[in-house]
């Protein structure tokens, strides 16, 4: 049997070197969890609650959600199904909660063209356009568009 070139004892609490952590290397990668806090208020619960992700299937398919989409969901499928004074107590609550507002502005969004030049590229367009038009008042002839093809069928 060969001798260890090392000094090392091999024993209890003194694993092999090939069997000890490197350097810069823990036994506990992800290390004590951190300790969840409460939340300050009732209302700050709610929030937290709302905003914990469940998983849901959905016409077969698995999504995340948050609690809060989940709960709109149902309202708008509640309001749906609902008739006459159920209905009218729904929209009622989401009167109340601006629901209403903002889809409007969301619907106005939505339909808006978008804007594709800025205020300033109208502004120098409109500048540009002028420029043109004097242009073409000190030398029509320079402006004259012949919408003939040449012999290579350019125009």
């Amino acid at each position: 049997m060969t001798e260890p070139t090392s000094s090392y004892d091999v024993g209890y609490g003194k694993p092999p070197r090939e069997h000890q952590w490197g350097a810069g290397q823990s036994g506990n990668p992800a290390g004590r969890p951190r300790k969840k806090r409460k939340p300050a208020t009732f209302v700050d619960g709610v929030v937290l609650a709302l905003l914990e992700e469940h998983r849901v299937t959905i016409d077969g398919a698995e999504k995340k959600m948050s609690a809060y989409e989940i709960v709109c969901q149902g309202l708008v499928r509640d309001l749906l199904k609902a008739q006459g004074r159920e209905r009218l107590a729904i929209i009622r609550c989401l009167e109340a909660m601006g629901a209403f507002e903002q889809l409007r502005w969301a619907l106005e969004e939505m339909h808006r063209e978008p804007q594709v030049f800025t205020n300033d590229d109208l502004k120098f367009l409109a500048c540009l356009d002028r420029r043109i038009e004097e242009a073409k008042q000190l030398d029509p002839d320079a402006w004259a568009y012949d919408a003939r093809p040449d012999r290579a069928g350019r125009l």
